[in-house]
């Protein structure tokens, strides 16, 4: 996995191979600031990179063909709301669950608490 350039301030959590988003296939570099996606193929896509502070909520799943993937709710700087979804691709009928629990706990513990979107559980009438 080629490394990126990272801040003096960054630190490499987690890194992860196969990951498609967009339909294409990455490497994933997950670090304290933002998920940085690279062309893990060809190495002619550019690299994409998601910073944390536009994550908004985080969720996990399964596909109909039980590939397990993370919807990554954004908001940009201009205020536009979008998804993100990064799918961990089974690989030789390895199943990656584990792997992708990893990364939306870790995701989650990064992204501060006051930004999470979260519905309150109950609501008391004035």
């Amino acid at each position: 996995m080629g490394y990126p350039e990272l801040d003096r301030d960054e630190s490499i959590i987690l890194e992860t191979r196969n990951i498609k988003f967009k339909s294409i296939s990455f490497d994933a570099i997950l670090t304290n600031k933002r998920i940085i996606l690279t062309d893990s193929k060809k190495n002619v896509i550019p690299s994409q990179d998601i910073a944390l502070s536009t994550i908004r909520n985080v969720e996990a799943g399964e596909n109909a063909i039980r590939d397990h993937f993370l919807i990554l709710s954004l908001v940009t700087e201009a205020g536009e709301k979008h998804q993100a979804v990064l799918t961990f691709a089974r690989q030789a009928g390895v199943e990656r669950k584990r792997e992708c629990n990893e990364w939306e706990k870790k995701l989650k513990s990064l992204i501060p608490q006051s930004i999470l979107v979260t519905v309150p559980s109950d609501i008391s009438e004035s």
